[in-house]
């Protein structure tokens, strides 16, 4: 009799401890093309009662385990204030020389850079990995794929690092956590402001903690004043944001007193989906239509050109490779260049080129560039007042503008877009001098 009661208690002993939440210990992988020679631990943190029977909803934590998340989890999933979530703590890379010494700390390079490397690193590396983990039960995570259900957080450097992944990739993330954020001049996170006031809105909701104190390298700017012109930006162009400013320093300290309250704001009502905010950038509004996004299309891949016409044939438009300004000239009645300059200024991240794949021109005179950091729409003074993104981190080869509808070829196909839009007829009003 005893040894059966003991047989019970070892099986319910057994089936208790699966059940638990547990961390696994560290899984290792490289950098592949992205980072090359660059080494990663990882750790993942499963839910209680989670089987690999269902999709989980995805966490990502850089830095590693900060802010002592595994027990916010466990107590916030157990009172129902967040779904449970899959976490995953990367820690960030470095390379080692033959010996086994650290020779790089790759820190800085992947998180302070505003690029889209990283972004790509976390989808075609880490993610995958992780989606190959084995559960005791011998079956693998299933991770979801649907942005709504996906949050990452970051401080410091990480915190940028949060930020710009899901910027970049609002088809990967919706939910962001930046405390401390690095938005200051050591890789472009000093240009963001400018970026996120000219680009379309994204659906992200965006939680911002920083301190008054927080000047860690005054070299660099000033943490808490780039904060804040970070959330100007971001409340102008329509998201939704919370935040939490106090007068501490370059330190996480805050951000473990409030990081229990933030996970509940940031999944409250995660049933319903994160919608797109309302830009008061005016000319983005006026361009775009409310609820109308890409749709795939059939079309016959349009022939790209680095060059177009203005409409009435007076000017030229054109790019030349390895320039991150667009050229522009005068055409006199056969057609010849007269005048030559740089006039068109595009934007780019992290100091990297601007390619520019094709050009073209609306009724009122805005050239579109079809580049590898979206659609960029220049005014008639050669200033980018709205950019529009492609979906998927997908780049637009071609681009098109109907009367009402914009067209763009890229690696997975044409896809269309309704917009308040007119493709050129006749000479366009002036602008004026801006």
């Amino acid at each position: 009799m005893f040894r059966y009661i003991s047989l019970i208690f070892a099986i319910i002993t057994c089936q208790a401890a699966f059940s638990a939440s547990f961390l696994s210990p560290d899984q290792f992988i490289d950098g592949g093309n992205y980072y090359p020679g660059t080494e990663y631990s990882y750790n993942i943190y499963i839910p209680d009662g989670y089987t690999g029977e269902k999709e989980a909803c995805l966490y990502l934590g850089f830095d590693g385990i900060l802010c002592n998340a595994p027990k916010v989890f466990d107590e916030l999933i157990t009172k129902g204030a967040m779904p449970p979530v899959i976490g995953v703590f990367v820690n960030p890379g470095i390379i080692k020389t033959d010996d086994g010494s650290v020779i790089r700390y790759n820190r800085s390079n992947e998180y302070d850079s505003t690029d889209n490397r990283l972004a790509l690193w976390v989808e075609n590396v880490l993610l995958k990995d992780v989606r190959k983990y084995k559960l005791p039960n011998g079956k693998t995570l299933k991770l979801s794929m649907n942005p709504d259900d996906c949050a990452v957080f970051g401080a410091s450097s990480g915190g940028i690092a949060a930020f710009t992944l899901a910027w970049h990739r609002p088809d990967m993330f919706h939910r962001v956590f930046s405390a401390a954020g690095s938005f200051v001049s050591m890789r472009g996170g000093h240009n963001l402001h400018a970026l996120i006031r000219k680009t379309e809105p994204k659906p992200l909701k965006i939680f911002i903690q920083d301190g008054s104190e927080d000047a860690w390298n005054p070299l660099f700017g000033h943490w808490y004043e780039g904060n804040k012109i970070l959330v100007s930006a971001l409340e102008f162009a329509g998201y939704d944001i919370r935040c939490d400013w106090t007068e501490t320093g370059h330190s996480i300290s805050r951000a473990n007193e409030i990081f229990s309250n933030v996970m509940r704001w940031l999944w409250k009502d995660h049933s319903n989906p994160i919608k797109v905010g309302q830009t008061r950038n005016d000319f983005l509004s006026s361009l775009l239509i409310p609820e109308e996004n890409w749709a795939l299309t059939i079309q016959e891949p349009k022939t790209s050109s680095k060059s177009a016409i203005y409409p009435g044939g007076s000017l030229e438009a054109f790019a030349k490779d390895g320039d991150n300004m667009i050229w522009q000239a005068v055409l006199d009645k056969s057609g010849k260049h007269l005048y030559e300059q740089r006039f068109y200024a595009l934007h780019s991240y992290d100091n990297l080129p601007v390619k520019v794949y094709d050009l073209t021109f609306d009724s009122n005179g805005n050239l579109y560039a079809a580049t590898n950091w979206g659609i960029q729409i220049c005014d008639q003074n050669g200033r980018v007042r709205g950019i529009i993104h492609i979906p998927n981190g997908l780049t637009a080869s071609s681009i098109e503008i109907t009367d009402g509808k914009i067209i763009v070829q890229t690696e997975k196909g044409a896809f269309s877009r309704k917009m308040n839009i007119l493709k050129p007829n006749g000479t366009p009003k002036s602008q004026g001098q801006g």
